[in-house]
């Protein structure tokens, strides 16, 4: 694999420009909640988007989440997973 040939939205982070974000995505989830149930087990709805940029792009960060790996294992993961 060839460094950023595999880039994609998914991979970047964009730091919030306002804290009313993120408390107005909160009261969207709580007054339309993500997941309904079926056969006895949720199933949650993914909801990324947190409406339009109003003070433009500031600082974006690349990150790949496909290098997660599980922390119950005999070796302790204690890294960041983020950038």
């Amino acid at each position: 694999m060839l460094p950023g040939k595999d880039l994609k939205s998914d991979n970047f982070l964009i730091a919030s420009e306002d804290p009313a974000t993120l408390e107005n995505y909160i009261r969207d989830q709580e007054a339309n909640p993500p997941n309904e149930m079926s056969a006895g087990r949720p199933i949650f709805e993914s909801r990324p988007d947190f409406g339009p940029l109003k003070k433009g792009v500031r600082q974006v960060k690349i990150s790949d989440f496909s290098a997660a790996v599980f922390g119950n294992g005999p070796v302790s993961h204690r890294n960041d997973i983020q950038p």
